[in-house]
């Protein structure tokens, strides 16, 4: 079918089309002004760097890259991302209490009172749904977002899962630091015993030797064994700092983030987008409209060509109650030719 032919039926079912998108207009605003407002918490957040730098080998090998090595995780903006998107940091604020000293519970309030009945996972959907966090790959600020109809909701929500990402970061950085210290305690144990055996070493040769004439082979005896009690000594020094700053890493509480902006006291509501809503609306009302007149044009073209076909699915059609008065103009009259599609 040409341009022209597909055209002259929807305009002569202009009035269908109007119809429909005045359907169309009523049920989007209908359903925007129907739907409750949502008031929207936000707050923009700053990742801490942390301190307690570790030397050795690694921070040799960070030197050279350019680069700072760092005792335990880091609390970088992706890292942070995807803490407030764990399922213990959002079970934490699930269960957190409205209101102090009562019983009910956040995940309470979003599920209406159905929390108990429902399945973990049916739970963690639902603050998944209604935690979104995001991150600014210019600036590298975390921005953590819930909206809800419930503003006093909403702002906690923003609050202890702020509170919640800090607390599993200093949770999981302090593990980590736990590890390092026990590996570093090993360690400083095997530096120890490899000083103290250089130690005796030096001492037996001193013992033995009184009296060194230089540049004999005795000397050069002597400078070896005390480059291996310098040495030594060195390591075990560079092992107790290490130690050391694990221990401070271990007991080290800063938290993963800053507030950078908190949200307001008046928390702003969400656009409704109602002119954007009935745009949609209007173009799936009218392609949906275009569709049905255009194959209703087809069909109805079928039937006047008398393919058999076609009748008897009018026939069939036409029996039914209600819906056969929309196909009984469509039957032909008896005697009318037919043929077979």
């Amino acid at each position: 079918m040409d341009s022209p032919s597909l055209l002259a039926p929807l305009l002569r079912r202009w009035r269908v089309l109007t119809v429909l998108v005045i359907l169309a207009w009523a049920i989007a605003i209908a359903i925007t002004l129907l739907s409750p407002r949502k008031f929207e918490a936000v707050a923009s957040l700053a990742t801490v760097n942390t301190r307690g730098t570790l030397g050795g080998n690694l921070g040799l090998a960070a030197s050279v890259l350019g680069t700072q090595a760092q005792g335990g995780v880091q609390a970088t903006p992706g890292f942070v991302v995807r803490l407030a998107r764990l399922t213990g940091v959002l079970q934490a604020v699930a269960e957190t209490p409205v209101v102090a000293g009562k019983r009910e519970r956040v995940i309470d309030r979003l599920m209406e009172g159905r929390a108990h009945q429902a399945p973990a996972a049916a739970r963690y959907r639902r603050m998944q749904d209604l935690v979104s966090a995001n991150l600014d790959p210019q600036t590298g600020l975390v921005t953590l977002r819930v909206a809800h109809q419930d503003s006093a909701l909403a702002r906690l929500v923003v609050r202890r899962a702020i509170e919640e990402v800090s607390r599993t970061y200093v949770r999981a950085a302090r593990a980590q630091a736990s590890e390092i210290r026990a590996a570093q305690a090993l360690r400083v144990d095997s530096a120890a015993r490899q000083l103290r055996r250089a130690e005796e070493a030096y001492a037996d040769f001193l013992r033995g030797n009184r009296v060194v004439a230089q540049f004999s082979d005795l000397f050069v005896e002597q400078q070896r064994l005390q480059r291996a009690v310098s040495v030594s000594s060195q390591v075990y020094q560079q092992a107790i700092t290490d130690r050391e700053a694990a221990v401070a890493k271990e007991l080290d509480a800063t938290p993963a983030v800053v507030v950078v902006d908190a949200p307001p006291a008046e928390l702003p509501t969400q656009p409704r987008m109602l002119v954007l809503r009935v745009l949609v609306a209007t173009v799936l009302a009218l392609t949906l409209g275009a569709l049905v007149v255009l194959v209703g044009h087809a069909f109805s073209l079928r039937v006047r060509r008398g393919e058999r076909a076609a009748l008897e699915l009018v026939d069939a059609l036409a029996a039914v109650p209600v819906v056969g008065l929309l196909f009984a103009r469509l039957r032909l009259p008896p005697g009318a030719p037919t043929r077979v599609a």
